[in-house]
């Protein structure tokens, strides 16, 4: 039992219970158990506390910890775990310039970012360009080569017997020319409005599975706006969908963050998805942005538009059979429910709705946005597609698609002319995000550079010192 009223004893007694978990374990799932035993005692023992008084506890719990020998092993999810019980529950930031402090912190330890989704989208619509006969396989190959993206038939991923067409960088090195493609057409739809683009009535129908705001380089937005600026050069869909999925109460929010792509094609349909199961109704990275309260605010304004949140609930619609009957491409970047890879594998088994139609699919993963999926069921997927005539191509955070900070900030200043409330976002996505990660290797995997161990306890430091920390009602 952890009664001790003395802080040194309930840190023995945190130690001792961590102590207790099986070494048998995997890393993640000693993650998991490592928050739940922090989670308990933190919130026994802290009590009610100011917000800097909560931070001062922790500050001296991690000086404490730092002394016990093999401790430092399990530092990064012990400090992450005392930040997600009082973040927004003892303290909070409200103001603009400590959150931006936040922001500015990681990034000063960080030389370049993981970023993932664009790498799909941009592939895709190559790949659309080659099979409308708009460009020979060999300019889409020298494309490619310029973009230093490279295909590879016939490889599985880490932990799966299928194979598919694995999408990643040729040289790690060399990813400038890829991103400066990716603002060069996202700046395109800056200067242009959907009543003016040219539809091609027997083009594809596209459809984006997607979460926006739940990456901090927001690759989701970045994704969907490059696709759409090489479609207004090049004319290859008749419409586009965007499924918008998370976790309840957070999908207007995301929806609203993407509305702007409505006035660049005269043809798309925005709806949303929300996804329910394992790890979607504890809020963290499926509120948008990332963990942030107040999306309530958008699901109550937006409940009678069309594609609203509100009444995706009444229609009570499974993600997979969101996707419309007469899809051609789809780009699938965003979270989904455990079983939505069997329902897909259900819907094509049927003698109608069964996705005719379809063509290609491109999966960002396996992995985070599949949930619990067993590799059984991912395998089954993706031969059940590939049977039925669909080229499946997957992109997995081994992709080796870096960003760096200058590219970073090219990135977001067109993002803000599509959309001028992105900046704003993507900062709130950034705060929430490092004090409520699902796993420590969730931030610190894109914030390389960053260590829960380390650096957080600076970061604090600084936010008390400055005065931004805000006592929670």
């Amino acid at each position: 039992m952890m009664t001790s009223p003395k802080q040194h004893l309930d840190i023995v007694d945190l130690d001792a219970a961590i102590n207790g978990i099986s070494s048998s374990i995997n890393p993640d799932d000693r993650c998991k158990e490592i928050n739940t035993i922090t989670s308990d005692w933190f919130t026994l023992v802290v009590g009610p506390r100011t917000g800097v008084n909560a931070i001062t506890f922790i500050l001296n719990c991690i000086k404490e910890l730092e002394a016990y020998p093999g401790r430092n092993a399990d530092m990064d999810a012990i400090v992450l775990s005392m930040l997600k019980a009082s973040w927004n529950n003892l303290w909070t930031i409200t103001d603009s310039v400590g959150r931006q402090l936040v922001v500015d912190f990681v990034n000063s330890l960080c030389k370049e970012y993981k970023t993932y989704d664009e790498l799909n989208g941009v592939t895709t619509a190559l790949e659309l360009i080659e099979s409308q006969g708009k460009m020979t396989p060999e300019e889409i190959s020298e494309i490619r080569d310029n973009l230093n993206i490279e295909i590879t038939s016939d490889v599985s991923p880490d932990g799966h017997s299928f194979q598919a067409n694995r999408i990643s960088m040729k040289d790690v090195s060399k990813n400038r020319p890829f991103h400066k493609a990716c603002v060069e057409f996202m700046n395109s739809l800056t200067k242009i409005q959907g009543s003016t683009v040219k539809v091609n009535e027997t083009g594809a129908h596209t459809v984006f599975i997607t979460d926006p705001e739940a990456d901090p380089f927001f690759d989701d937005h970045t994704c969907i706006a490059t696709f759409l600026g090489i479609d207004l050069h090049h004319s290859l869909t008749r419409k586009i969908t965007i499924l918008v999925t998370g976790c309840a109460k957070s999908l207007d929010a995301r929806r609203r963050g993407i509305e702007f792509v409505k006035k660049k094609h005269p043809d798309i349909d925005i709806v949303c998805c929300p996804v329910s199961g394992d790890g979607f109704e504890d809020g963290g990275r499926f509120l948008s942005p990332y963990g942030a309260a107040g999306a309530e605010t958008a699901y109550q304004e937006d409940m009678m538009k069309t594609g609203s949140e509100y009444q995706a609930e009444i229609l009570r619609t499974h993600l997979a059979d969101c996707i419309p009957e007469d899809v051609t491409h789809v780009i699938d970047i965003g979270q989904k429910p455990t079983d939505f890879a069997s329902k897909i594998v259900q819907r094509m088994q049927e003698k109608d709705n069964n996705l005719s139609n379809l063509e290609s699919w491109s999966k960002q993963g396996p992995g985070f946005n599949d949930f619990q999926t067993s590799p059984e069921e991912m395998d089954e997927f993706v031969r059940t597609l590939q049977s039925n005539g669909v080229k499946v191509y997957w992109s997995d955070n081994k992709s080796g698609l870096k960003i760096t900070p200058p590219e970073v900030t090219e990135r977001f200043k067109v993002l803000a002319k599509l959309n001028p409330d992105i900046p704003v976002n993507r900062r709130d996505t950034v705060v929430n995000f490092v004090w409520t990660s699902g796993l420590p290797r969730h931030f610190q995997g894109q914030y390389d550079g960053f260590l829960y161990s380390r650096d957080a306890k600076n970061l604090l430091l600084q936010l008390v010192e400055g005065g931004y920390i805000v006592d929670v009602d």
